[in-house]
């Protein structure tokens, strides 16, 4: 495992130490896999390491994931703290797209829960800027698909029983120009009377 420091402040340009943790990579569970837009996605993973705050030090697991292109006017990227767990205990993470700010792109979603420390910080003291990636957690995927009210490339809809909108088998009375069933009103398409 692979442990980075990211310095904001007070290393070299880059800032990066490398160092081995003792934790492999572990399975995150997705679910649904498959989803719409608006679909809120729960990830579930077992804690590697007890987070929270350690005296002068912080580690907490943060989920980050990206969507496959950069499209606009929907959630592109995806940076959410899991919440802190003793050792061994299954963490789970809701992502709600409504709270992340939009919806999510089609597309496969690929990401990871990493586990950072960092620095406990007395209010309105300066303190050292720097956070160590300790490992990666695990790596998962999920899949958005456009869920639409009917096809895309502009055809008509298709009904039951092989027939279509502009050559309907049956048709109703003349005069009349739709049913009601229930609360709402169903249009038929009457065939000329001429």
């Amino acid at each position: 495992m692979v442990v980075a420091v990211f310095a904001l402040g007070g290393l070299p340009a880059g800032g990066l130490a490398v160092v081995l943790t003792a934790f492999r990579i572990g399975c995150v569970r997705v679910a649904p896999a498959v989803g719409s837009p608006s679909t809120m996605f729960v990830l579930s993973f077992k804690s590697p390491e007890r987070t929270g705050v350690f005296g002068a030090t912080q580690r907490h697991d943060l989920l980050t994931a990206s969507a496959p292109n950069r499209s606009h006017g929907c959630i592109t990227n995806v940076d959410v703290r899991a919440p802190d767990a003793r050792k061994g205990h299954r963490v789970r993470v809701r992502l709600a797209p409504r709270r992340l700010g939009g919806h999510w792109c089609t597309g496969v979603y690929r990401g990871q829960v990493q586990e950072i420390e960092s620095p406990v910080c007395p209010h309105h003291l300066l303190c050292p800027g720097f956070a160590i990636l300790r490992g990666i957690v695990g790596r998962f995927t999920f899949r958005v698909k456009h869920i639409g009210p009917g096809p895309r490339d502009g055809s008509p809809p298709a009904f039951a029983g092989g027939e279509g909108y502009h050559n309907p088998t049956w048709s109703t009375p003349p005069g009349v120009h739709g049913r009601l069933t229930g609360d709402r009103e169903t249009l038929v398409r009457a065939r000329g009377d001429g």
